[in-house]
């Protein structure tokens, strides 16, 4: 062999040396499972938007992969089918799966607001004291906070429940052209479909407060996965809290993003009603009262009896306590 057949081969060698050290320097240097997590296309997925948008979830070592659904019940039922790890869903799809007899873990908190939901009504209806009007009738997606929301609107009105007329519907958009139509009287609305229909229908719509309730998110876990994957979802929160500190600082930017990803605009989450929803990862007394409420309500209504929330059974709070201590605070 010739020393210039012995020179090339040297530098094919050497070439091939670097390279597989390059190969192996972008090779995860860790063993952690991929975490699939399913949201629900609202602002109140914030946090876990910009913690993969900003590229927190990567920085802090895991693979996340996140998917849409318009609501949160979506959420928990495919998380439940095991095809996701993680689920972000609201208290009444939550109480319903409790109540059922379903298993998973609670977390942390997303989000909550006392100004993020509304029972929208036509203006022509009639009214009885000169200022509310006359409910009678109301639309609401089913196997979500709207049933509760109903309740507690009938209770604290004095309402006979049993006379309402409760319109069920898949989504909010056959609602809307039900609610326009006149075929429908009322119906409740989140934000920003709310702000979207009084902005657009002035003259044909207005909004009764429910300043009664607070609408809370919750993020929730397979039980299976988190006790199988502790480093995981131990990272999982640290990236969720990173999240909300840069949600705090730079509020314009993170904004944008959000509304970017879920394809809104600042015109319709304007400052006001963005103002009513506190983006706040915490384990609350609140929030135990709310679940517990709507566990109370659901066993009256179908005649199966659960005396309470068993929160060592469903809450897992050493993950958030970890990194914010001081916003776990239910007994």
């Amino acid at each position: 062999m010739n020393w210039r057949k012995i020179s090339i081969l040297a530098v094919l060698s050497f070439a091939g040396f670097i390279l597989a050290n390059r190969f192996i320097m972008r090779k995860p240097q860790n063993n952690l499972s991929p975490i699939r997590i399913a949201i629900p296309n609202l602002y109140s997925s914030s946090l876990m938007i910009l913690a993969q948008e900003k590229g927190i979830f990567k920085k802090n070592g895991i693979d996340v992969t996140l998917d849409t659904f318009n609501y949160g019940k979506e959420c928990i039922d495919e998380m439940l089918k095991n095809k996701y790890d993680f689920s972000l869903a609201y208290i009444t799809p939550i109480a319903k799966k409790i109540h059922g007899g379903d298993k998973f873990l609670i977390l942390t908190e997303f989000h909550n607001s006392s100004d993020n939901t509304f029972l929208i009504y036509r203006r022509n209806l009639p009214t009885e004291t000169g200022e509310d009007p006359i409910i009678r009738q109301v639309g609401l997606v089913k196997d979500t906070n709207a049933e509760f929301l109903l309740s507690l609107f009938a209770e604290t009105k004095a309402i006979d429940f049993k006379k309402l007329k409760v319109v069920n519907a898949e989504k909010t958009d056959q609602l809307e052209l039900d609610l326009l139509s006149g075929k429908l009287e009322s119906a409740i609305f989140w934000q920003p479909k709310a702000s979207k229909l009084l902005a657009k229908h002035p003259k044909i719509l207005s909004r009764m407060d429910m300043p009664f309730y607070t609408d809370i998110s919750l993020l929730i876990g397979n039980n299976q996965f988190i006790d199988n994957h502790n480093t995981e979802t131990d990272l999982l929160i640290k990236s969720i809290v990173e999240a909300k500190t840069y949600f705090d600082s730079s509020p314009e930017q993170a904004n944008k993003i959000v509304l970017t990803y879920i394809k809104e605009s600042l015109d319709v989450l304007n400052t006001d009603v963005l103002s009513g929803i506190n983006i706040d990862p915490r384990l609350s007394q609140i929030m135990v009262v709310m679940l517990e409420s709507e566990i109370r309500w659901l066993s009256k209504k179908k005649f199966k009896f659960i005396k309470q929330l068993n929160k060592e059974e469903f809450i897992r709070k050493k993950y958030l306590e970890k990194y914010l201590p001081s916003k776990v605070t239910f007994q």
